[in-house]
């Protein structure tokens, strides 16, 4: 019985194309420019984000009750975003001139305490320098303030208004989610389907690149099929992990050179949390697994391909196909149902789905398992199934024949 794997002719195959591919010109540049932005992320991300050099917003109190109340409040640095409280204007000035001042760009943003027949009054005299946050932080001090003025006005002592305006103390808890995971799943799996799609068409393109040029053709004569097809795929894929760590190691270094503080993230409304080694583990064995799945379907159907203006057509509903699971996937960011469970568990949409609802807390150990033994069991027939495409596929080069019923009307 012929022998149909080699593995001497895999290693062979396997260590020429990562060669190839990590050497190229276009993957160097590639991840010499991916890995330069990675270092700069951090760079340019504390010079948008970053501690800034504080404004002065100018008080003018006319009614003498909020000055020392201010100067006395123990605030933290962050209460206001961009500004800071200035007690040094001219509490002379007149609105007429401070509206001029901060017109003619020689001084501002004023905030203005003035006694109105109704009560006192707040004005901003400001050209855009205050945020809203900002705004809204010094109205709801300035509120405090003046609410506890009235109630020592009114006689009513603090610990008794204190007790009498008590709020009911409310929390919402899903213990089966966790929310807190939110950002970290999204990132995550945005970036596994973007490798999986990318790095899995590129195992495609080099092969129907070998075919159209007929390189198979002398390669088979000295190669099994077999090794060839896996020792391409799998180069292609290592090769692509090489580039993603490269490309995360940069940025891990640019968090440290930087001196980022994650707190900026959270400035941006993004909230990493740290991962358990369980869910690195999970993250790690579906985005292998989803690779090589598409990996073995991209190169099955690559084989196939006769002309090299047939492949994009014949990829392009492969990616599509692998992009469904980033779409689903929003889904299961937000809640789970019949639907993102069954799409977990579904070979093409499991790697980023299952992934997502195990960080939600919406899937436990038992479904993670079950769905990866699925994912590599389909990833291994896809590899049998693909074998034999591959086999049978590099042996033709003009149309492939059509089934007719020409011999049985000879017969």
């Amino acid at each position: 019985m012929k022998k149909t794997f080699s593995f001497r002719d895999f290693s062979t195959v396997f260590m020429h194309y990562l060669k190839k591919e990590t050497r190229s010109r276009v993957y160097l540049i590639v991840t010499v420019l991916l890995c330069s932005l990675s270092l700069a992320s951090c760079f340019i991300l504390n010079a948008f984000f970053g501690e800034k050099e504080k404004k002065p917003l100018y008080i003018i109190d006319r009614t003498a009750l909020f000055s020392d109340a201010f100067q006395n409040a123990e605030l933290s640095g962050d209460f206001f975003e961009g500004v800071s409280l200035d007690f040094t204007a001219d509490q002379s000035l007149p609105d007429e001139k401070l509206s001029q001042m901060v017109r003619d760009e020689e001084g501002g943003p004023f905030a203005v305490f003035s006694q109105e027949a109704d009560g006192i009054k707040l004005t901003i005299i400001d050209s855009g320098t205050l945020s809203s946050a900002d705004t809204q932080a010094f109205l709801t001090l300035s509120q405090s303030v003046y609410l506890q003025y009235n109630i020592e006005a009114a006689g009513i002592s603090p610990e008794t208004y204190q007790n009498a305006s008590r709020q009911l103390i409310f929390e919402e808890v899903d213990p089966s989610q966790q929310s807190g995971n939110f950002w970290t799943a999204y990132i995550l799996y945005m970036l596994m389907v973007i490798a999986i799609v990318m790095y899995s068409v590129s195992a495609g393109n080099e092969v129907a690149y070998l075919k159209t040029n007929k390189v198979m053709e002398v390669v088979t004569t000295s190669i099994r099929p077999l090794p060839f097809y896996l020792g391409v795929t799998l180069s292609i894929g290592l090769s692509g992990l090489i580039q993603l760590a490269a490309i995360v190691l940069c940025s891990a270094l640019s968090f440290r050179l930087a001196g980022t503080d994650l707190s900026v993230l959270g400035d941006m409304g993004i909230t990493l949390s740290s991962m358990t080694a369980g869910q690195v583990t999970a993250y790690l064995l579906l985005f292998i697994g989803g690779f090589l799945l598409f990996s073995f379907v991209n190169t099955a159907v690559a084989s196939i391909v006769n002309r090299t203006d047939d492949v994009a057509s014949t990829l392009v509903p492969l990616e599509m196909l692998a992009m469904v699971q980033f779409f689903i996937s929003l889904f299961a960011l937000d809640s789970d149902s019949f639907f993102t469970a069954f799409c977990s568990f579904l070979p093409i949409t499991s790697p980023s789905v299952m992934f997502v609802r195990y960080m939600m807390g919406f899937a436990g150990t038992s479904q993670l398992i079950i769905s990866i033994l699925l994912l590599y069991a389909s990833a291994l027939a896809m590899a049998v199934i693909g074998s034999r495409f591959f086999s049978r596929g590099v042996v033709h080069y003009g149309t492939i024949r059509e089934f007719s019923l020409k011999g049985r009307e000879h017969s």
